[in-house]
């Protein structure tokens, strides 16, 4: 919260208040703290921080004039309205009588009626009171704990679309189906002659995430936007295990593994994308499981025509944090899947007469990220079913001073691990992750489990098939980590590297990498500020390659 404000001798006041939930703070210490910077003519700046008390408070009050002007009559709409704020009841109150009756009657008796007031300053009054209903809504998002993290904030603040189309810029899908049934799809922009350069994501988030329009420049602030502005020719790729997929008429990809990306998959997106420019070759952005999966195409002879590529974070010599570890090593994934007793889920059913509860046990296909908010009324069973995933999922580790009250988050640190670090989205990404993920299928975590427990890329059935022959990857190829990727650590990238140098050490020079400091794992690509610190380095690269 930013308070700004011109003093009388002509200096300028800035004062900052942060709600956030972190290990160590309260409400009360946050909302009667404001960290200051002040100057004045002629004068040296001054910072500091200023804190009230209770006694400070009411004072303050004391001195506001207009919509919050402080007498008997105000002082108990407030504490009704506290009381409210607490028991998340907000709606129930403004419907009463004993609350809105008396709060429009102040409203028109201190601004219509006295000094010269007119009947517009009695509405203004009384819209203002909707900026403290505002005010107490805020409060209860950031420090109201479980009941506000299942009223889920983030998706009723979600924009609509955060993924609309580059405006002005020529655009066409391409989308295929695979002989198994499993549907994927180019989406390309073409900014210009440079390239192509086919760009893809990770398990479970849409590529479109990379073209969000959640900037303060829009789209020109994503990844895909800049690519595209720099006059590159942009092909966004959804794999099968891509969300991106996931449209009327069409049925996500189930049982498949993660060779079925790199065999098949892959093979057709490199020949589409050269079919439709006329290009020898292609170039590559990949992130993720796009990434382990082009580098896995490459390395088992599945596809060519490949000059360049970025690998962002995840390769094919996989280190992993305790946490999916911990999965991989106590195979959650089968678990998952369906290879635990089908009589747990009857058990349980049994036990607590509880129907949510048997299908919350229950084996499944797909789990879906998505999370939604949460019907007024009775709560239909499909509905029990979600807030009773969120409430399970709401204890999952997340890094140290990084507390969210998002279920989705919950849901994709919970299947994945750490996937960004929250201190790099700004909230209007972090708001729209909800339209980003989508479901993810089970089966392709069993081969997941089984390369990070042997620490490389294998097959599903655990055979080292991939590394035989690496002057495949013989070609210019930057590796990028973040400094702070919990979810597959910046060791991934630097034991590849190593691993290409050592192997190919002719061409030692073509293997590059950086790791970026502060940054997590997607937010070194989606970050508030990754079109300052990290998407220029990657165009540079591109470019330097011709």
């Amino acid at each position: 919260m930013i308070y700004e404000g011109t003093l009388a001798d002509g200096g300028e006041f800035r004062g900052v208040k942060t709600l956030r939930r972190r290990a160590g703070n309260n409400w009360w210490t946050d909302l009667t703290t404001l960290d200051v910077d002040l100057t004045r003519p002629g004068k040296p700046a001054l910072r500091g921080r200023m804190t009230l008390g209770v006694q400070d408070l009411v004072k303050q009050a004391q001195t506001v004039h207009g919509t919050m002007a402080s007498d008997a009559t105000l002082f108990g709409l407030a504490t009704r309205f506290l009381f409210r704020v607490g028991d998340h009841n907000l709606k129930w109150l403004v419907q009463q009588k004993d609350f809105i009756n008396p709060a429009i009657r102040y409203a028109i008796a201190r601004f219509g009626v006295q000094n010269g007031g007119t009947g517009e300053a009695a509405l203004t009054a009384i819209g203002a009171m909707q900026g403290a209903e505002y005010f107490g809504r805020l409060i209860f998002e950031v420090y109201g704990g479980l009941p506000a993290y299942l009223y889920n904030f983030p998706a009723r603040n979600a924009p609509e679309d955060p993924m609309p189309p580059l405006a002005g810029m020529k655009s066409e899908t391409v989308t295929h189906i695979t002989p198994a049934g499993a549907p994927i799809s180019l989406t390309r922009f073409q900014g210009g002659p440079k390239g192509p350069v086919i760009v893809a994501n990770g398990f479970g988030f849409r590529g479109m995430g990379f073209a969000m329009n959640t900037y303060p420049a829009g789209q020109d602030q994503s990844l895909v936007g800049m690519l595209a502005n720099a006059g590159y020719d942009v092909w966004i790729f959804d794999h099968r295990a891509s969300p991106g997929n996931d449209t009327p008429g069409t049925q996500p990809a189930v049982n498949y593994t993660i060779d079925d990306v790199a065999a098949i998959d892959w093979p057709w997106a490199v020949e589409a994308v050269r079919q439709a420019t006329g290009a020898q070759d292609v170039q590559l952005m990949v992130h993720c499981l796009g990434a382990l999966t082009a580098m896995m195409a490459l390395m088992g002879g599945h596809m060519g025509h490949v000059r360049n590529m970025i690998v962002s974070q995840f390769s094919v010599h996989p280190v992993t944090s305790w946490f999916n570890q911990m999965k991989a090593d106590t195979h959650f994934a089968q678990l998952l899947h369906g290879d635990a007793e089908s009589r747990m889920a009857a058990t349980l059913a049994a036990m607590t007469g509880n129907p949510v509860i048997e299908r919350l046990a229950r084996s499944r296909d797909l789990f879906d990220l998505r999370t939604r908010v949460p019907p007024t009324g009775p709560m239909p069973q499909q509905a029990q079913l979600d807030s009773a995933i969120d409430a399970l999922v709401y204890a999952v580790p997340f890094p140290t001073g990084e507390p969210c009250n998002s279920p989705t988050c919950h849901r994709v640190f919970g299947v994945f691990g750490p996937v960004y670090n929250h201190d790099q989205l700004n909230a209007a990404t972090h708001d729209a992750l909800n339209h980003v993920v989508g479901p993810v299928a089970t089966w392709p975590f069993v081969q997941l489990s089984r390369i990070m427990q042997q620490g490389k890329a294998v097959s599903a059935a655990g055979k080292d098939i991939y590394f035989d022959t690496p002057k495949r990857l013989d070609f210019p190829i930057h590796f990028i980590s973040g400094e702070m990727n919990q979810l597959v650590l910046p060791s991934t990238t630097l034991r590849t590297q190593k691993w290409l140098q050592a192997v190919l050490p002719e061409s030692a020079a073509k293997f590059t990498r950086r790791v970026y400091r502060g940054y997590g794992h997607m937010d070194c690509l989606v970050g508030r500020n990754a079109a300052r610190d990290v998407i220029p380095d990657l165009i540079g690269w591109l470019r330097a390659q011709g």
